[in-house]
């Protein structure tokens, strides 16, 4: 009888029963149970053993206990798309069965002292499992944090970050094979015993400068009427970002040059507003 069970402590793998004769009827009283004589033979009928009315047969069984993904969306990215996994058991649990799931990620602190994390987390962290819906696949999302970080030399831009099992706990405390932290996952396709699960995460970050004229406009005749322009950068460095211009000038007669910069140099991710005037 194929049950689903991987029986685990309720017995071994390789099932033994025993097959008895229970009752025998017939119309010569000489077959009835109580006056029939009962030889039983283990080898095919070489030799028989008087009064054995019972024998023992092994049964294999075919389940086991475990972790399935049965299905990968591995699209999780920064700019909000989140990937999925599907999860089932392997084999029918004697109770309800509760897994649970970690990712990588991590909180670095920046030069500036603010903090940013990178990675993935899972949704839900966790999953039940009961006798009834063992076979049926649920699924959790794989979210990536969004960091507004250019990983560069912190890594490639598609980040790779693993997956794993971190619980596994059973209702019933006789069974033992879905009672266990460090059981694998097996993972199709590939049919492969995994104790982890790479992911990808798309970044979304580049690297770079946005300049922005506010007002192109300034006199020679009012030192205070200054153009403007704005600058930023396009995504979180990891440390303090100095910048330096320079005006390509032709000198005037008197040996001055005609435009200068004054203001602040952005860092960080700010964004630094700078002027420039006409010298007297």
């Amino acid at each position: 009888m194929n049950d689903d069970y991987d029986e685990g402590a309720f017995g071994k793998d390789n099932q033994s029963f025993r097959v008895q004769i229970d009752n025998v009827t017939s119309a010569d009283p000489k077959y009835n149970l109580d006056n029939v004589s009962i030889s039983g033979s283990v080898d095919n009928g070489s030799n028989f053993t008087s009064g054995q009315d019972n024998f023992t047969i092994a049964v294999l069984d075919n389940d086991q206990a475990g972790v399935l993904v049965s299905a990968l969306d591995n699209q999780s990215a920064e700019r909000g798309d989140n990937g999925t996994i599907s999860i089932r058991l392997r084999s029918r649990p004697w109770g309800n069965v509760t897994v649970g799931f970690a990712a990588d990620n991590s909180t670095r602190i920046l030069a500036d002292n603010a903090s940013v994390t990178t990675g993935i987390y899972i949704v839900p962290d966790s999953l039940v499992f009961s006798t009834d819906n063992w076979s049926s696949t649920q699924t959790i999302e794989v979210v990536s944090f969004i960091d507004n970080i250019s990983e560069g030399n912190a890594g490639a831009d598609n980040q790779s970050f693993n997956f794993w099992l971190t619980s596994l706990d059973n209702s019933t405390d006789n069974d033992s094979h879905y009672d266990n932290d460090s059981m694998l996952m097996r993972y199709d396709p590939g049919n492969v015993m995994l104790d982890n699960i790479s992911l990808a995460s798309l970044d979304n970050d580049s690297s770079g400068l946005v300049v922005s004229m506010v007002d192109n406009f300034t006199a020679e005749d009012n030192a205070s009427d200054n153009g403007t322009f704005v600058v930023r950068l396009t995504s979180r460095p990891h440390d303090n970002v100095t910048l330096t211009f320079k005006v390509k000038n032709v000198l005037d007669p008197n040996g001055k040059d005609p435009v200068v910069f004054q203001g602040l140099e952005p860092s960080g991710n700010r964004e630094g507003a700078l002027g420039y005037d006409f010298p007297n």
